[in-house]
């Protein structure tokens, strides 16, 4: 009897692993579909419902600061670069898209500061 508790407790876990993926990738899809027609508030919906079922997944978070920007939304896009760069203090995306929000602000000395920024992880 303990072996089919067992059986079952595993396959229900990975049953659920498998839905969340689904899920997640159905959301992705209609996100970058919305984003295609330039359904931005929609895209960021989709991606939204990403980062719920997965608080750790990169791309919607990337995702969601260029849907942010398009909006002009410059706080929330700064807040998934900054989260970004939190876990990466690397990433050059993360430092590109701060690097638009200080252009499209006109702040070129934030500019300036992450192009040096991208220049030392991606001296290339």
């Amino acid at each position: 009897m303990r072996n089919i508790f067992i059986f079952f407790s595993i396959f229900f876990f990975i049953s659920s692993l498998f839905g969340n993926e689904e899920a997640i990738e159905l959301a992705r899809q209609k996100g970058y579909q919305a984003k295609l027609e330039k359904n931005y508030p929609n895209a960021i919906n989709y991606y939204q419902e990403v980062l719920e079922i997965n608080p750790d997944d990169y791309d919607a978070k990337l995702a969601l600061g260029r849907l942010f920007i398009l909006q002009k939304d410059f706080s929330s896009a700064r807040e998934f670069f900054n989260l970004i760069l939190s876990e990466d203090k690397t990433d050059l995306e993360a430092y590109y898209g701060l690097f638009r929000i200080s252009e499209l602000e006109k702040h070129y000395p934030k500019q300036i500061y992450y192009l040096k920024k991208i220049l030392e992880y991606a001296p290339t």
